[in-house]
């Protein structure tokens, strides 16, 4: 997710009543480990490490301290990442309560807060759920930055496309519209972030079987990436494929023809690179 508010956990005053210089060793020390086992990319370790962390900041923090909200987010999404989904929501529903204790219903680090637990509900058939809690996240940040925001946007994408890769859904396709339409007043209707908005547009409409709008948007999304970079060159591919499905599935062979003529043209550049069919319908 691009819109990331951080916290600092480590840079703190502890009132000598709650804890002392014991406590305070202990959480440094489980802290660093945590640090250490998510940068390592040690799912158990980090969720074994998280929990401590929050563990001892529950003797260190006040329940109304939004460090020990943070620390309880840290742990839900330990665990959510470790395939331990339902414990995880469990655990991020305890961090938002704590959030909201601390700082309010509108404190912007909700954002994040309510994101983690959509994407912690990500399953098959599990998209109103998921949409759920992104509207909350994107009712916070409506509130800070405005719906005709680029951060506002960048969520509403993010919100989208998770849904889809996630639950197999494009039920948050209003979103994604939203999203196209503040990033062509942003930024151009051939930028890179419209481009991709009709991108994934292209594909929620292909997967409707709607094959007629996905060409449309697929067009769309081709004429923001014609520059010689190779993250341009790699998404162009990826539009191309889709592009040849559309038209296979309208009749329109000498349409698709012509960009697989193009896939071969590009493809002959990067010999190691493998297209894979974006949907097995």
């Amino acid at each position: 997710m691009r819109l990331v508010l951080s916290w600092v956990v480590l840079l703190f005053v502890v009132v000598p009543a709650i804890a002392d210089d014991d406590d305070i060793g202990r959480f440094n020390t489980a802290y660093h480990a945590y640090n250490a086992a998510a940068q390592a990319g040690d799912s158990e370790l980090t969720i074994t490490t998280a929990k401590a962390a929050r563990d001892i900041g529950t003797t260190i923090f006040e329940t109304n301290d939004p460090r020990l909200a943070a620390l309880t987010h840290n742990y839900g999404t330990a665990l959510v990442a470790g395939g331990r989904a339902e414990e995880g929501q469990d655990v991020l529903k305890q961090s938002i309560d704590l959030l909201i204790k601390s700082s309010g219903k509108n404190d912007p680090d909700l954002i994040t807060y309510y994101a983690s637990l959509a994407s912690a509900f990500g399953g098959f058939g599990n998209e109103m759920l998921q949409l759920k809690w992104y509207k909350r996240a994107l009712d916070v940040a409506a509130n800070h930055f405005g719906k005709e925001s680029v951060e506002y946007a960048n969520l509403a994408f993010d919100a989208a496309t998770n849904v889809f890769r996630q639950s197999t859904s494009p039920a948050g396709e209003k979103y994604l519209r939203q999203s196209l339409a503040v990033y062509e007043k942003a930024f151009g209707a051939s930028s890179h972030e419209a481009g991709m908005a009709n991108y994934w547009l292209g594909r929620f409409q292909f997967y409707r079987r709607d094959n007629r709008d996905a060409v449309q948007y697929l067009l769309d999304a081709l004429t923001a990436f014609e520059g010689e970079t190779e993250s341009e060159k790699a998404q162009r591919l990826l539009i191309r494929v889709l592009l040849v499905q559309s038209y296979e599935e309208l009749d329109e062979s000498d349409n698709a023809t012509r960009h697989c003529v193009a896939i071969g043209r590009e493809s002959q550049f990067a010999p190691n690179q493998e297209i894979v069919p974006l949907f097995r319908l």
